[in-house]
């Protein structure tokens, strides 16, 4: 079971965007003080890889520090479901125009 996410990149600049995604999946989310994803599981490779550290999960608890956690507002969970059953009936409704357009 998933107990938290974990954001990276431009998108966890967003305070908005971090509290959509933790009220959609009604789970914690956790935004990390490294801005760049990509460098830092390079760096965490690269650790484990010279010896650094004994395993990736070692790596993970020495170099990763959150930085913000926001908490999900479970009275946004029925706006967002609501949203998407509405999605997946006009998606539904509208499968036969996407197929007579090809």
């Amino acid at each position: 079971m998933v107990k938290e996410i974990r954001s990276l990149g431009g998108g966890s600049k967003s305070k908005v965007w971090n509290q959509i995604k933790a009220d959609i999946c009604q789970i914690p989310l956790e935004t990390v003080n490294s801005p760049e994803a990509a460098s830092l599981g390079a760096a965490i490779l690269a650790g484990k890889a010279a010896g650094i550290f004994k395993d990736i999960n070692e790596a993970v608890d020495r170099m990763v520090q959150v930085k913000a956690r926001t908490t999900p507002l479970s009275e946004n969970a029925k706006v967002y479901e609501e949203g998407y059953e509405m999605y997946k009936k006009v998606f539904l409704d509208l499968t036969d125009c996407f197929e007579a357009s090809l």
